[in-house]
């Protein structure tokens, strides 16, 4: 039972916390067109956001 519960309380928080990632990533505007130009520092943002 507790198992279980932890299961949903971990898939609830990655969920959300994917959510809170899309939102700032728009926010910072890191789109596919800064991808395509600087990937390098697309990674960076990308990563810093993650951390």
């Amino acid at each position: 039972m507790l198992n279980q519960h932890l299961s949903e309380v971990e898939s609830q928080t990655q969920q959300l916390f994917d959510m809170l990632a899309r939102k700032v990533s728009e926010e910072e505007d890191l789109t596919e067109k800064l991808k395509e130009h600087d990937l390098m520092e697309w990674i960076r943002r990308n990563n810093n956001i993650r951390k």
